[in-house]
């Protein structure tokens, strides 16, 4: 019969089964960094303190055990690094109301350092550049600077178009970066644009300008509406209502 031999100097090493840095600090573990350490935590202390404890074994018996002890930690790696949804799902005829959605909150969401043209190069410094100019665009319309604020307009336009050749949708709430979550409503950005365009155009006297405006502000305003609705959108629908001749 074999003995069990106790071998005190040379306890069993268990390799260090804790989660890459890349999932620990949220990538893959549905953005908490708190789960993702809690995590990473049971993976490093538990194979450490089971190991400790498993000296005596020896031989086959030894590698048996550490490679049950392996599959178990290796699942309940997986499990902690499972992704977990962050946003909850939304109906697309569910109406958004002004309270929710507004354009003061896009506004302070796409504030701070000021995105330059030459500079962009992410969908995200598109989209916040376009909102800057935006922003700009209408402080001037309020101090009647018409040929200013049209350039800004426009220039919003052009930023959020680029922002379209990759994101087509509008989203009422998207994850852009970690947990970083923004209203993303280009089309309805651009469609808001035009309506204000509208009475920029009219107080330059530019009538082609107007009618181009209009024209284009209504496709974009029924491209929001395919999968985002909301009051403000009510809203600028019925802007563009106004416009038309009086009959």
């Amino acid at each position: 019969m074999n003995r069990i031999h106790l071998n005190l100097k040379q306890p069993l090493i268990i390799p260090n089964l804790s989660l890459p840095p890349r999932i620990k600090y949220g990538v893959n573990s549905g953005g908490s960094p708190v789960v993702s350490r809690a995590c990473g935590f049971l993976l490093e202390f538990i194979p450490m303190k089971i190991g400790a404890g498993m000296t005596f074994l020896e031989g086959p018996l030894k590698k048996v055990v550490y490679l049950i002890f392996i599959l178990i930690f290796g699942f309940l790696g997986a499990r902690c690094a499972t992704p977990k949804e962050e946003l909850k799902t939304v109906p697309k005829d569910q109406v958004h109301s002004l309270k929710e959605i507004n354009l003061e909150k896009v506004f302070g969401e796409n504030r701070g350092l000021k995105v330059l043209e030459e500079n962009a190069t992410t969908v995200h410094d598109y989209y916040r550049g376009g909102v800057q100019e935006k922003e700009e665009g209408e402080r001037l319309m309020k101090e009647s600077r018409w040929e200013e604020a049209r350039r800004h307009l426009e220039k919003s336009n052009r930023f959020l178009r680029v922002v379209l050749k990759y994101l087509r949708e509008d989203e009422a709430n998207r994850n852009i970066h970690g947990n970083l979550v923004v209203i993303f409503l280009p089309n309805l950005l651009i469609a808001d644009n035009d309506l204000k365009l509208v009475a920029v155009y009219k107080n330059m006297r530019n009538d082609n300008k107007v009618a181009e405006a209009k024209a284009e502000g209504k496709l974009y305003l029924a491209e929001s509406l395919k999968s985002v609705r909301t009051e403000w959108a009510d809203q600028i629908k019925k802007g563009f209502e106004d416009e038309l001749p009086k009959k």
